[in-house]
């Protein structure tokens, strides 16, 4: 069936679900508030996801450019995966799903253009952060798919890992959205604006012996990996003009260290589950 003839039934089932779903969540809030309150909330959200769809349907009268760039995406992807299936690619209204503005379903990108609308007063009155929201733009739309499709293809991640696990498996996949877009800048491809990521060159030395001399590799510590994973306006630790994420830096580091100084294919990197071998064999070490 063609793409042209699938699109409409999985607007249909997305409606029915919705609606379905609606049903239930009524009988199970009137225990708590009244009904009034039901139908005014509802009205709400429905006025909201009709105004998303409307801001949605003016961003992106013109998609030619998102066209434009998914196509050259799957032509690297093919050109590492000569196997690879192809895939499909559909936009729909999320209701500002932000945990997960791309799913990838079977081969199906399923992309939330609500979550993609740039600079809107939208993201302010809904409280979404300011260091989240300047992220959410079309520019990043295609590093976002690639990311959730790098994500489906690496092994699964452990669920206690130790901090160079996470620094590595998110490193993949930063190497592997810049492999499939080569043209990213370092600003798009990390969420960091131009200043964060002169502050991580400048500071990239600093971070690491911070890391060894604290013996913070190899814990697996929570309260270690949220201060160096976790997203936020900055890294608390270190001082305000230090970004978040800053093991997601690191990582990214560590394989492009390792992929230059290793013969080894893009699908070998992501199946590979030793991250001290990885780390051994990056050499990584950056000079003060």
């Amino acid at each position: 069936m063609s793409k042209q003839k699938i699109f409409p039934y999985l607007e249909v089932l997305f409606a029915v679900v919705v609606w379905g779903a609606s049903f239930i969540a009524t009988k199970i809030g009137v225990k708590d508030v009244t009904p009034i309150t039901i139908v005014w909330l509802r009205f709400g959200i429905g006025v909201a996801i009709l105004g998303f769809a409307v801001a949605a349907r003016k961003e992106f009268a013109d998609i030619s450019d998102v066209e434009k760039e998914f196509a050259s995406a799957m032509q690297y992807y093919k050109y590492y995966f000569p196997q690879a299936r192809d895939y499909n690619f559909y936009s729909y209204i999320s209701g500002l799903d932000l945990q997960f503005p791309i799913k990838v379903i079977d081969n199906n990108f399923l992309i939330g253009l609500d979550l993609y609308l740039g600079n809107t007063k939208v993201y302010d009155l809904s409280g979404f952060p300011k260091y989240k929201s300047e992220w959410l733009k079309r520019e990043l739309i295609v590093p976002d798919a690639m990311s959730e499709l790098v994500m489906g293809i690496m092994p699964e991640p452990e669920p206690a890992a130790d901090l160079i696990h996470q620094f590595i498996e998110q490193g993949k996949r930063l190497y592997f959205i810049q492999a499939m877009i080569p043209e990213i800048s370092d600003s798009l491809l990390l969420k960091y604006n131009e200043e964060q990521v002169e502050w991580c060159i400048k500071n990239e030395a600093r971070l690491w012996s911070l890391m060894i001399e604290n013996q913070f590799l190899f814990k697996n510590d929570v309260a270690v990996q949220k201060k160096f994973m976790d997203d936020g306006p900055f890294t608390s630790i270190l001082s305000s003009a230090a970004p978040a994420r800053l093991g997601h830096f690191i990582g990214w580091r560590i394989i492009t260290n390792y992929m230059e100084n290793n013969d080894v294919t893009l699908a070998d990197l992501l199946m590979e589950t030793n991250d001290q071998k990885i780390l051994k064999k990056s050499k990584y070490k950056p000079e003060r």
